[in-house]
């Protein structure tokens, strides 16, 4: 299995990944071309950790996702991108948000905008009076033991290096703590494991809420984006792109986490290749 997955690296000219399978809660998880503690930029598949974080508190009676928070919206239009409000061109995540220089339409459409995620982190830490890392980890990380998640600040040997489309490889700045909730993750594919093996197993009420769309966008969940009896969250960055894909009917997941742009969505190159054969795979890593 190892050989096959490299195989398509040298093809695809993909320098590390970071894999993980989950069938039945049993969550299986591999890395070549890095060391395994280091972690992977998640891009916006942090936006399915917001989305999570958002129901949890929820279903614990902390907040309500229909009743006006921001400009108003509510809490279940921003998470599925159905506020009429756009990110401004040139958007830099990171410099800090500004929710003084936003676009916005009277529209309720489905315009994907990560300004929607960046108000709902200005929302919690004001509700919360905490910042938006802590809730995620208090929240999620420690109830998953997902002990290689964090939203770090600054560069790290914790962090692995990211290639261009060019081929070169090299660090971007880091987003800005504002736009944490949007695209501020870093993971691997073991912890994002861990989280899909609570969404199908013990939290499945929880992923019911998620991939639950308007009726106006039946395509898009909260955080998620929905293809039938598949849930599939995508990340995406100037040196980082990765996949969440979670089959609703088999209750298997696979995650491919790269840290490459390859320049093209992740479904017609390498990690589209790696997902489907993961998926149809069904086993162990090792």
């Amino acid at each position: 299995m190892i050989n096959d997955v490299k195989r398509k690296m040298d093809k695809y000219e993909v320098p590390a990944v970071s894999l993980s399978t989950c069938t039945h809660e049993n969550v299986s998880s591999l890395t070549i071309g890095a060391p395994e503690h280091q972690l992977f930029h998640a891009c916006s598949i942090s936006k399915m950790m917001t989305a999570l974080l958002v129901v949890k508190l929820e279903q614990c009676g902390e907040l309500d996702l229909d009743v006006h928070v921001v400009r108003d919206c509510t809490l279940r239009q921003l998470l599925v991108h159905q506020t009429g409000i756009q990110d401004i061109p040139g958007l830099d995540s990171s410099m800090p948000f500004s929710d003084q220089s936003l676009q916005h339409t009277e529209s309720r459409t489905f315009v994907y905008a990560d300004s929607n995620y960046c108000l709902i982190q200005q929302y919690l830490e004001n509700r919360f009076r905490r910042p938006f890392w802590q809730l995620v980890e208090s929240y999620i990380f420690d109830e998953y033991e997902m002990s290689s998640s964090r939203y770090p600040i600054r560069q790290d040997s914790d962090l692995v290096y990211g290639t261009f489309v060019d081929g070169e490889q090299g660090q971007v700045p880091l987003p800005d703590p504002s736009f944490h909730a949007a695209e501020g993750l870093w993971t691997t594919a073991a912890d994002l494991g861990q989280m899909t093996a609570q969404l199908m197993g013990r939290d499945e009420e929880l992923f019911i809420q998620m991939y639950t769309p308007l009726p106006s966008a039946p395509w898009a969940g909260l955080g998620i984006f929905i293809e039938g009896d598949v849930v599939n969250s995508l990340g995406w960055g100037e040196t980082f792109q990765g996949m969440v894909v979670l089959d609703r009917k088999t209750k298997v997941s696979a995650i491919v986490l790269t840290n490459h742009n390859s320049g093209r969505h992740q479904r017609e190159g390498f990690i589209g290749d790696v997902v489907d054969y993961l998926l149809k795979r069904r086993g162990d890593l090792c």
